[in-house]
């Protein structure tokens, strides 16, 4: 899909607000930890780089970036809409949907980067800011429940639930953050396994993924369907076409209680690839007429690291 981007002074009509999504922060501090694990150098953080701000050590731009993201300050959970001025995608996924509330996705992603800058302060023996990130951390985890989780009762004698994507716009069940959730260990893990119940239930009444990609939302159901709020048609885009980049985080999730569902999507996913290959797959997405985004690195890096890191225990540090 190509982004929709305007250059200058030209930034669209404000549909979706004038602020930068609300996840690109955290996605760096992703690759601050990448740097730093490759090298094998924790001092790293304490090196200077040239910023518009001056030289800054890269600790300092770390923070700068984590801060740049407004949260609100009892819970830690990221909130967009409510006045034009804070209006603004929740994260680069769902850029063609409006929201407004707290939002899953982006509040995972805080949590996952208070978690890696905790780690990296630790490593570095700044015992103060690593025990301040570790709190963010689990205020955010601790508020995740009463604000996202949604009790759907017993299948089997066995609870169940889902995660909403957004608590007032965009109050829909989040497929691929909810996995996303599970692959951060972010819930407690009787909730957790709720929600991995749930999702399996939902590949195996069938819909939510073709050719192992991975459908946003249920196909049916007062929480599924599509988007109310979205410049995608639907079953296009972000509202009902399947993606590839998720598919890992579905799987991992989904094992959680059910490792040969798991395993089938990998299989379902992997035969697509290998059948598809010489007419354009990795695909960014599809729907059931056609395929968009030929040759996606994003739609095989993603899946694979996922499942490479729930392997070795990775994400759970």
């Amino acid at each position: 899909m190509v982004p929709r981007c305007q250059r200058g002074g030209e930034q669209g009509t404000g549909a979706f607000g004038h602020l930068p999504p609300a996840d690109g922060a955290y996605w760096f501090l992703l690759l601050v930890q990448a740097a730093i694990t490759q090298r094998g150098e924790p001092n790293l953080l304490r090196a200077r780089f040239a910023t518009s701000q001056g030289s800054l050590p890269l600790w300092q731009i770390a923070e700068n970036a984590f801060n740049s993201i407004e949260a609100d300050k009892t819970t830690g959970l990221v909130a967009v809409g409510g006045t034009p001025e804070d209006a603004r995608v929740d994260w680069v996924f769902a850029d063609h949907v409006q929201k407004a509330g707290f939002c899953l996705m982006p509040s995972l992603l805080r949590l996952q980067a208070a978690q890696i800058l905790a780690n990296l302060f630790s490593a570095i023996d700044d015992a103060v800011r690593a025990r301040d990130y570790q709190s963010i951390a689990e205020r955010i985890r601790a508020s995740l429940v009463s604000t996202f989780y949604v009790p759907l009762g017993q299948v089997n004698g066995q609870d169940t639930g889902l995660l909403l994507s957004a608590t007032r716009r965009g109050r829909k069940e989040d497929v691929w953050a909810s996995a996303y959730a599970l692959v951060l260990q972010a819930l407690p893990s009787d909730i957790g396994n709720a929600v991995a119940r749930h999702l399996d239930q939902l590949y195996k009444a069938g819909g939510l993924t073709l050719q192992g990609y991975v459908r946003a939302l249920p196909p049916s159901g007062s929480y599924g369907g599509y988007w109310e709020a979205t410049t995608d048609a639907p079953d296009e885009g972000e509202n009902g076409g399947y993606w590839g980049f998720p598919v890992g985080w579905l799987a991992v999730a989904i094992a959680q209680t059910d490792r040969p569902a798991a395993i089938q999507i990998l299989q379902q996913y992997t035969d697509s690839l290998e059948k598809e290959l010489s007419s354009g797959a990795p695909w960014e997405w599809r729907s059931g007429k056609a395929a968009f985004g030929s040759r996606c690195l994003l739609s095989v890096a993603c899946p694979a690291e996922s499942v490479l890191e729930a392997l070795t225990g990775s994400l759970a540090n």
